[in-house]
């Protein structure tokens, strides 16, 4: 799961670090360092992802470590941002952690915002992090929902939005996450973190703060 003589296993995102260091995720949770000044590939660190099916081996998720990116203050700071799917909990989570002295400071993990998950079949993650340059994170969510290959259907779908409401069929139905204004799936969310690992809610958002049955966090469905 290394990157080893430059070669790499489902990496997902980079950042590049002011002194042009590059830091790199890869899907099954290793966090990779490139040297710019030696050429040299470091593993600096490791997240216990969800990244295998478990009801049903050998079947292809798209879960794991989804995302990155530096703080816009990372030289003062030294966080990055990571999105990944804990293997304990059927969430994706936004965590803040330090980088120090090429390693991830795992102790250091600060939690910012959960977005639920459901883990029977896969697929449609989404996950990538960027900053604005007003310093509000952006964070785009999969919509965790199937349009293909729904057993024992008499209409097959095939790409269409998923929109079975069938009871057991909930991961064909996109109306409970990407449709839904109440969940954080499907969706590009807008929010601004603060030093303490908590988040608020800025100005320009999809929904005011308030908004009956919607999730001020969205900025984009």
């Amino acid at each position: 799961q290394l990157a080893l003589g430059g070669k790499f296993y489902e990496p997902t995102e980079m950042t590049i670090l002011p002194n042009l260091d590059i830091l790199i995720v890869q899907r099954r949770g290793s966090i990779l360092l490139y040297k710019a000044n030696t050429g040299e590939v470091k593993h600096v660190g490791q997240l216990d992802v969800y990244c295998q099916a478990k009801a049903a081996p050998g079947v292809n998720v798209e879960e794991g470590l989804l995302g990155l990116s530096k703080d816009p203050q990372f030289e003062k700071s030294h966080w990055v941002y990571m999105f990944y799917s804990p293997s304990d909990a059927d969430v994706n989570r936004l965590s803040r952690f330090t980088l120090e002295n090429d390693t991830i400071l795992r102790s250091s993990e600060k939690i910012i915002l959960d977005v639920k998950s459901q883990r029977e079949i896969c697929c449609h993650t989404g996950g990538s992090i960027a900053f604005g340059s007003d310093g509000l994170l952006y964070l785009s969510t999969g919509d965790n929902s199937t349009p293909f290959d729904e057993p024992g259907q008499k209409y097959v779908n095939r790409g269409y939005g998923p929109l079975n409401d069938t009871p057991g069929h909930e991961q064909y139905d996109a109306r409970r996450s990407s449709g839904n204004t109440n969940d954080l799936r499907g969706k590009i969310l807008r929010i601004r973190v603060n030093d303490d690992g908590t988040y608020s809610i800025p100005e320009g958002n999809l929904f005011p703060k308030g908004t009956e049955k919607a999730r001020p966090e969205i900025y984009v469905m």
